[in-house]
């Protein structure tokens, strides 16, 4: 069995600031391979905070890419 994770990079209501938003959701990201998740999917969302990776394919490339480094 293989078990995803969806990672939906939501600031709500602008808690954190930009960089101290996405230095922690790189970290929580980064951990679900070694907690044991198999699959990392994210949402697409452009012009609001509701998610803050609007390109996906290049942050999967950096997930996959960290992986490996």
């Amino acid at each position: 069995m293989e078990i995803s994770i969806v990672t939906f990079w939501n600031n709500y209501k602008d808690h954190l600031s930009d960089a101290e938003f996405y230095k922690k959701e790189l970290a929580l990201n980064k951990l679900a391979e070694p907690l044991g998740f198999d699959i990392l999917f994210a949402v697409e969302r452009h012009f609001s905070n509701y998610s803050m990776a609007p390109d996906n394919l290049q942050f999967l490339s950096y997930m996959a890419m960290s992986r490996t480094a």
